[in-house]
């Protein structure tokens, strides 16, 4: 393929990403309007936030930690 044609099927590809994620992101806000507020769903979410993000740090952290080992890492 032609730089052209590369450039623009990254253009198209680009958009596309973008149009998606604003769809999903609109089903999410309506999501809203169906679910019933309850404060133990609230409690939930307050202990599930940091729990996500203490994993998602060790699961970075530890390959992280093994390619410095390694010194594949910069």
């Amino acid at each position: 393929m032609s730089a052209t044609t590369i450039d623009h099927v990254e253009k198209f590809w680009s958009l596309i990403d973008e149009i998606l994620n604003a769809v999903l992101f609109l089903l999410i806000g309506l999501e809203i309007f169906a679910i019933q507020f309850r404060f133990r769903y609230l409690v939930s979410g307050l202990l599930v936030i940091p729990t996500v993000l203490a994993a998602r740090f060790i699961s970075v952290s530890i390959p992280i930690g093994l390619l410095r080992f390694r010194g594949e890492f910069s």
